[in-house]
């Protein structure tokens, strides 16, 4: 029932955070009970943080898909660079609107937000990839290098470089990254 109303609220989503479904519930779970009930449960499909219901599909309308291409395109213009989606008239105009076609982008793989900032997920897989290549001739890569290799400035290269040791990619060594082992 939590998940069916905030599904009916938030139409584009796919997902709903576990911790939110746990707080939704009137009885109170313990974590640990609920990852229990939710592991046991053959109706959702447990991903990461997330809650999936098995079988779901997302459809958005026409004029959010507009509104989807119209961020896509925005990003496509300058890949590790991009423009802030929140510029678009629709994000100031019907922001609920634009939050839901963002969280949908998200949903979908297309867009990752690090650091407040959007990208397409294609950016971050070409920019790991010069990344990887660079530290793989060199050994390692600095923030400079980096800048140069990917076109780009420090306010998006710092962000990119931090998520790819989050993710295990690379590890900071001193003011370089290397490979993480």
């Amino acid at each position: 029932a939590a998940l069916s109303s905030y599904f009916e609220r938030f139409p584009l989503r796919a997902s709903m955070k576990k911790e939110e479904a746990r707080m939704k519930l009137k009885d109170r779970f313990s974590q640990r009970d609920f990852a229990i009930f939710l592991d046991k449960s053959d109706v959702f499909v447990l991903q990461e943080d997330s809650i999936y219901l098995d079988g779901r599909t997302v459809t958005p309308g026409p004029k959010d898909l507009e509104l989807a291409e119209k961020i896509l395109r925005l990003l496509r213009q300058n890949l590790l660079m991009p423009e802030d989606p929140r510029k678009l008239t629709e994000a100031s105009v019907d922001r609920e609107r634009y939050q839901e076609v963002m969280a949908y982008l998200k949903d979908k793989g297309e867009i990752l937000i690090i650091d407040e900032i959007v990208f397409l997920r294609s950016a971050i897989e070409r920019a790991k990839k010069v990344v990887i290549d660079e530290i793989s001739r060199n050994g390692k890569i600095d923030i400079k290098t980096a800048r140069e290799h990917l076109e780009s400035t420090r306010k998006y290269v710092v962000p990119l470089l931090e998520y790819f040791d989050r993710e295990k990619i690379t590890k900071r060594d001193g003011d370089a990254r290397i490979l993480y082992q």
